[in-house]
């Protein structure tokens, strides 16, 4: 209530907005660098958030020192403008050394606001403040409702990153990072809801969480996970075990959750949580296997060692897993470390530092990402994961358009991907890297040969298991695609995208439309399936719906036709084929 000038109270009327909340990552930092410098270029950047609020009928509310505050009558326009600030910004800002530039984050939220006196209030405007925080640095990130509201609009890619507490926030709110290229949303892990209580699998089964990094530093984390997922690696080989997936175990990191409740969410027994600190040359990992459906602790270790001593250390703690769930198994098989791979530290860390900025899904930090594995392979000439990164990221130039030779990519990643099959012959991801490569080179057969063989190395491996799927659609075997895929979602809970999109290419070419529109639905960015549920839409006779889904095909590629769409595609059944296309063509898309 507010109080009128004739001494009258009148409620404050609340609005629903669309509110943006930016700030820069870091500022104190680049402050202490050149403190004039970082002001100057810092206000330069506040007036470019002026500069296009008009185009995307925004309303400038206030700046906030090294940020801005701005609503919209519309979540689209907000979101838009977001995407379009950030480009501009770093446009801006590109000449600046690294450790001295500005980089905005962006913050989106839909709710009831209050004007008074040229400012906003209410708790929604604490929300936009808060989820700003979780953006990745020249990011957006946007609530729950914000994305419901454009994911079906706006040919931007969404990444689900779960729930979130929110200082402040009684309750904690989900969470979307957007991202420019829709292309690569289909590939980040991405947090859903169990449509049904997961049910334990009839073997022992484990989530390894991301260990804690005592140390603090970045190259500490990079180290802290690396080893965590060399654990997971290792013990998916085991087909005795039911290992979740890095992907899913990952979505947990840094978060304050019960391992009871982790375990019923991904549906296993067992988990297994820790910490390390690296300081000098040692390192400290604490360790506990927890039962997730008591609590109780099964065992706890510590380990201190020199941090040369890294690979011995993590086959400990393979082996303790594997001596307390599969006893049956000799240790010898349990702490079998391959051969070949590297004791080269140095080669081990450009290779963990690649890993993450292999997974950002992005041209630049893919070229970065093939610089590291490039260095990796350089300090070890022997290391077949160095190889078969190169293979992937190559690939992703082809898939994608990335850098300026990736016309090439794909013939480079298939002699890739033969090299690290050289190398080691018992490395599931060098034989799943050369069939993924050869499916794109139309070797249906040889591709699946590999594949098969991925499988047998290491079983527990749901991308793999999804590849090979996809893999066996293009040559027929339907039933068997879905019985791998959905043994890839249970293995893997918090799958990316592109599971569910394979699963729906095999029910389309089962002709099972309303689980294809069902599969793509699930997906946190259904636009990407648009070419499919054009097509199923347009066989069930949904004449709106597949009309729809044609108009999203032509805005994402104005030139599509269905001609060139069929040239591209490593089918072996000409039918199948066809089937696809005459969909398409019902649809209304051009020859």
């Amino acid at each position: 209530m507010v109080t009128t000038d004739n001494g009258e109270l009148k409620r404050r009327v609340q609005e629903l907005r669309a509110l943006l909340v930016s700030d820069v990552e870091g500022y104190t930092r680049i402050m202490s660098e050149n403190e004039e410098e970082a002001h100057e270029l810092t206000s330069s950047c506040l007036e470019l958030f002026k500069k296009l609020i008009d185009k995307h009928r925004g309303v400038f509310i206030k700046s906030t020192g090294d940020g801005v505050m701005v609503e919209f009558n519309s979540v689209t326009d907000a979101v838009s403008y977001g995407i379009d600030i950030q480009k501009l910004l770093k446009e801006h800002v590109k000449d600046v050394p690294e450790h001295r530039r500005p980089v905005f984050r962006i913050g989106v939220h839909l709710g009831e606001i209050m004007h008074e006196g040229g400012d906003v209030y209410g708790h929604s405007v604490n929300v936009a403040a808060r989820i700003e925080q979780f953006a990745e640095p020249s990011g957006i990130c946007v609530s729950e409702v914000v994305y419901e509201l454009v994911r079906h609009k706006l040919h931007f890619g969404f990444e689900c990153i779960g729930p979130r507490e929110l200082k402040n926030v009684e309750t904690p709110i989900t969470l979307y990072k957007v991202r420019e290229d829709a292309s690569t949303s289909v590939m980040p892990a991405a947090v859903r809801k169990p449509r049904r209580k997961l049910e334990l699998p009839s073997k022992p089964s484990i989530a390894i969480l991301p260990f804690v990094n005592m140390g603090g530093s970045e190259d500490s984390d990079f180290f802290t996970d690396g080893m965590v997922e060399d654990i997971i690696t290792s013990l998916s080989k085991f087909e005795e075990l039911f290992v979740i997936a890095r992907n899913s175990s990952f979505v947990y990191k840094g978060l304050n959750v019960h391992a009871q409740q982790i375990a019923s969410e991904l549906g296993v027994r067992y988990i297994l949580e820790g910490s390390v600190r690296i300081a000098g040359n040692r390192i400290r990992v604490s360790a506990q296997l927890v039962d997730g459906q008591t609590g109780h602790h099964m065992w706890a270790e510590k380990y201190d060692r020199k941090f040369e001593d890294i690979f011995e250390l993590q086959d400990s703690v393979t082996k303790l897993i594997v001596s307390t769930l599969a006893s049956r198994l000799k240790f010898a098989e349990a702490t079998r470390r391959n051969e070949l791979e590297t004791q080269n530290l140095e080669a081990y860390s450009d290779l963990l530092h690649a890993r993450e900025y292999l997974l950002k899904y992005n041209a630049e930090d893919n070229a970065r990402a093939q610089e590291l594995f490039t260095s990796s392979f350089e300090r070890d000439p022997t290391y077949a994961p160095a190889c078969a990164g190169i293979a992937r990221a190559r690939n992703y130039d082809w898939q994608f358009g990335w850098g300026d030779n990736h016309e090439t990519g794909l013939d480079d990643a298939v002699r890739w991907a033969e090299k690290a099959v050289s190398l080691d012959r018992a490395s599931a991801r060098a034989h799943a890297e050369l069939g993924f490569n050869l499916l794109f080179k139309k070797e249906v057969a040889l591709a699946i040969k590999e594949l098969r063989h991925a499988v047998e190395l290491n079983p527990n491996d749901s991308d793999i298991l999804a590849e090979l799927a996809e893999a066996v659609t293009y040559n027929g075997q339907l039933e068997e695609a879905v019985e791998l895929l959905t043994q890839a979602i249970r293995l893997n809970p918090y799958h990316p995208d592109w599971y569910l999109w394979y699963l729906a290419d095999a029910y389309f070419a089962m002709k099972r439309y309303h689980e294809v529109i069902n599969s793509l639905e699930r997906m946190a960015n259904p636009a990407m399936g648009c070419r499919l549920l054009a097509a199923s839409h347009a066989y069930l006779g949904n004449e709106e719906k597949a009309r729809f889904h044609k108009e999203q095909v032509l805005s994402m590629d104005k030139d599509f036709s269905v001609n060139d769409w069929v040239n591209k595609q490593p089918e072996m059944n000409p039918e199948e084929t066809a089937h696809f296309a005459e969909g398409l063509l019902k649809a209304g898309l051009p020859a």
